[in-house]
């Protein structure tokens, strides 16, 4: 497991793995050390929002999220939003748009 992942949220948090898997996915589909490291950062950013399974998931985190960023550049916020709809995407499937 990434060791930036494991000392922000330990083993054992219902996200970790998740986080792990999707930045493995990222590598193996040719994601550069920089992209990584974004994602990596912007989905540890949004598990200050929820604490449960990605599963189990609802909108309020989400919306939380979402206005936490609300300062940042426009750039910014798609990247941080495309990171974790692409991580949810792919541990539930398509989110309504």
């Amino acid at each position: 497991m990434d060791p930036v992942i494991v000392e922000h949220l330990g083993k054992d948090h219902p996200l970790a793995r998740h986080l792990d898997d999707f930045r493995t996915d990222r590598k193996n589909a040719g994601a550069s050390p920089h992209t990584l490291r974004a994602y990596r950062g912007d989905l540890l950013q949004f598990t200050a929002h929820c604490d449960g399974e990605i599963a189990e998931l609802t909108a309020p985190p989400i919306r939380e999220f979402l206005t936490a960023i609300g300062a940042l550049s426009a750039a910014t916020r798609m990247r941080k939003r495309a990171a974790v709809r692409n991580r949810i995407t792919q541990t539930r499937g398509p989110m309504c748009e």
